[in-house]
């Protein structure tokens, strides 16, 4: 437009445009007044600002933004069959409160947002639970397929698995996801170094005692009881005499072996009691005697019977 006067600058218009865009251009009126530019709230039908139209347009945008994957989002969370402890570590991480690096920053906190662990990028819940390197050999020991591919947020990541899976595998995955968060929290406060095939193990072990702990049919203590099991109590002794009762578990899949043992009086009065674990696969009867050999360190006990 021409600057002293309210017209277009028809030669510069048709300079810059070609004639059909130029016509056009030249065919809006413009206005004759001079009146300056002035802020105008559209939330107001006075235009000026309030507190109490923010809110109002807060509320609006909020509703708006409530679509109905959202719903169903938050219903299939919910209604995940897993501890309440998971729910609520999904709940924070898809509504980006989990108090990693890049979120404590955020937080006005005097913390470095790189990774603590891997120290290549930034502490996102994203990058914790999902894109770190100990997280993805997590999800690859994992028995359920996971999606890596990076969709940059953890609620759109967890929107996706819920999506693709359903089931037993959707609550793996959940359980999975509690692991490799306190793990993380280990790796951070205790130096302790897991491995990925250690904690989709321990994720599988979690979920399937507390599966089997939901199952009111199931009775761990009668079920594998027989006839004459119980037909044997501990009996009192005679006076100035000492009875042990000594007992062992193996445990192969970490080739380790444990035995106990209590000492009690005559009045069926604790004494003492002793435990010990060792590393090694012996037979069941060979425990037994380590843990008889065990009481030389009872000698303080003097010449009294003992009876095992």
């Amino acid at each position: 437009m021409e600057t002293d006067t309210l017209a277009w600058d028809v030669d510069l218009v048709h300079d810059m445009f070609n004639e059909r865009d130029a016509n056009l251009i030249l065919s809006i009126s413009l206005s004759s007044s001079r009146l300056c530019d002035v802020l105008y709230w559209s939330w107001e039908s006075s235009g000026h600002f309030s507190v109490k139209s923010v809110y109002k347009f807060l509320q609006l945008s909020k509703e708006l933004g409530a679509q109905d994957d959202n719903s169903v989002f938050w219903n299939t969370l919910w209604k995940l069959s897993v501890p309440l402890k998971v729910k609520d570590l999904l709940l924070r991480a898809t509504t980006n409160c989990l108090p990693t690096k890049s979120r404590l920053r955020s937080r006005h906190m005097p913390v470095e947002t790189i990774c603590p662990v891997s120290k290549v990028t930034d502490e996102t819940i994203y990058h914790c639970l999902v894109d770190w390197s100990f997280a993805k050999a997590c999800w690859q020991q994992l028995a359920a397929s996971v999606n890596l591919t990076a969709v940059c947020s953890f609620a759109n990541w967890f929107a996706t698995v819920l999506q693709q899976t359903d089931g037993e595998k959707r609550r793996l995955i959940a359980m999975t996801c509690w692991e490799i968060w306190k793990h993380r929290n280990e790796l951070v406060w205790s130096d302790k170094s897991p491995t990925g095939a250690s904690v989709a193990h321990l994720a599988q072990a979690l979920f399937a005692d507390w599966t089997r702990a939901q199952d009111s049919t199931f009775n761990p203590t009668t079920a594998f009881l027989t006839d004459v099991d119980g037909a044997e109590t501990w009996a009192k002794q005679g006076g100035n005499t000492l009875k042990i009762n000594v007992d062992v578990a193996i445990f192969l899949g970490t080739a380790t072996y444990s035995f106990a043992g209590v000492i009690k009086d005559e009045t069926g009065t604790l004494v003492e009691a002793f435990t010990c674990c060792r590393s090694g696969v012996l037979q069941p009867e060979m425990v037994e005697a380590l843990g008889v050999k065990c009481l030389e360190s009872l000698r303080r006990f003097g010449n009294d019977l003992v009876e095992l």
